[in-house]
């Protein structure tokens, strides 16, 4: 490269350099009527004018187009090879690889310290109280409270089995004078003997009985006649029954403590909690319900109320009123604290009946032992002139009661026979039927053997 070609390279890059970062010195300073003072030169026209002198042949304007520098290059990404090398892209497109910036792998750290043992559900079991008992991995043993109720009302009595074959029974015992022994079974008119006896002279009877063998004795001596036949062959084992049906999955403690306690947890949290000693185990009390279709055992659990979901507490002809307990009247929202028993209170059902004229098919029925206070009301006096009783077989008693006073009326009719009927004939209490007296109260009482009791108005119109 020649001297002049290497001046001129490195004025071109001084001179970029100037004029990146803005050096020009002039000095104009112009006004009317005054010259402009020589100003000195740039540096770009003295670097000019020295490229002029090794030979440079352009212009000023182009010798500084000469001089501008290229477009610069940014970094655009970076990324890790898969040799662990730093890589950069370039805005040109260009990449630079900058060599290996990942490390080896560093030594193993030292073990931690050894965690504690957990602890986790061994066994459960349901002990003789009905409570749900839990034994940890670790031996500790959780009551997790009662989840068994108490038995159940026993059952009502199966239907009646088939008629068996009539037994052989002995119709008679004939005893000869020569001593023969004679008996006549109920399943034969034939005289069997069945031994002999010596016939004592005393005139004494002789006893003949069965001991305990089935073999008849006779005045004490045992004979070899049986009284009873011998027991039958065992009969033919029967055919084999067909497999019965699956049987529903086992519940989980945590299942079984979900039925019978208030939990929202999981199961999880169940353990964690049952670890932890946070589960509640809650008192159950016996509520012991009296009413009229017998009485049933309730358990109920600590602070909760009775529930008569499962207990009939129905009543032929009477009215459910309230409860008692020990003499006092008793919310059923009353939460349970302790052991109670708690008696059914029931009124006389009391319907209003005869408002208006019905015929005889669509009487008031009474089944049996049922009671009820029919109230006839002092319309009905208009349209009716007597109320009648027709039932099948039982006893009836009739009271009437002043529906204005309360007051009993006459004496109690008691009615007792069969397939029979009476009428009450309402001119006898024409007074009660009276505007503004209102009427009677009819307390009728069916005792039955058979048959429903019929109450019917009658009219003569």
């Amino acid at each position: 490269m020649s001297m002049k070609r290497a001046f001129f390279i490195i004025a071109v890059i001084v001179l970029s350099f100037l004029l990146i970062v803005g050096t020009a010195a002039c000095q104009t300073i112009s006004s009317s009527g005054i010259d402009s003072v020589e100003r000195e030169k740039s540096a770009a026209e003295k670097i000019y004018e020295a490229a002029k002198d090794l030979g440079y042949e352009g212009t000023l304007q182009e010798f500084l187009a000469q001089c501008k520098g290229l477009d610069g290059v940014s970094v655009t990404g970076a990324f890790i090879d898969e040799r662990d090398c730093l890589v950069l892209t370039k805005s040109n497109g260009e990449s630079v690889n900058l060599g290996k910036i990942k490390g080896a792998d560093g030594k193993d750290g030292e073990d931690g310290q050894n965690g504690q043992n957990g602890v986790g559900i061994q066994s459960t079991v349901i002990n003789d109280d009905g409570e749900l008992v839990v034994t940890l991995t670790d031996g500790t043993v959780k009551n997790c409270g009662k989840v068994v109720g108490e038995d159940g009302q026993k059952g009502e009595n199966g239907a009646a089995g088939a008629q068996g074959q009539a037994g052989r029974g002995v119709e008679s015992v004939r005893v000869t004078d020569g001593g023969s022994v004679f008996v006549v079974y109920s399943d034969s008119d034939e005289e069997i003997l069945i031994g002999k006896v010596v016939i004592n002279t005393n005139n004494e009877p002789v006893s003949v009985e069965i001991d305990g063998d089935g073999y008849w004795v006779i005045g004490g001596v045992k004979t070899d006649v049986l009284a009873r036949g011998a027991d039958g062959a065992d009969g033919s084992d029967g055919s084999k029954g067909s497999d019965g049906k699956k049987g529903e999955d086992g519940l989980s403690a945590y299942d079984i403590y979900c039925k019978y306690y208030d939990y929202d947890g999981n199961e999880k949290d169940w353990i964690d909690d049952l670890i932890a000693g946070r589960l509640s185990s809650a008192e159950y009390f016996t509520v012991k319900v009296v009413c009229d279709k017998g009485t049933y055992i309730l358990k109920v659990l600590e602070n909760a109320t009775v529930d008569l979901t499962d207990v009939d507490t129905s009543c032929d002809g009477y009215v459910l009123t309230g409860w008692t307990c020990g003499g006092d009247p008793f919310d059923l929202d009353t939460p349970i604290t302790a052991s109670v028993v708690i008696n059914a209170v029931y009124e006389v059902e009391e319907i209003e009946a005869f408002t208006e004229a019905v015929c005889e098919e669509d009487p008031i029925s009474l089944s049996a032992m049922t009671r009820k206070k029919i109230t006839v009301p002092e319309t009905t006096f208009s349209y009716f002139d007597s109320i009648r009783f027709v039932w099948g077989s039982g006893d009836v008693s009739i009271t009437v009661y002043s529906v204005l006073t309360g007051d009993k009326i006459g004496d109690e009719i008691a009615l007792s026979w069969t397939g029979a009927d009476y009428t009450l004939d309402l001119s006898d209490y024409e007074a009660y039927g009276l505007p503004g007296n209102e009427g009677i109260l009819l307390d009728v009482t069916y005792r039955a053997e058979s048959g429903s009791l019929n109450v019917t108005p009658i009219s003569s119109l």
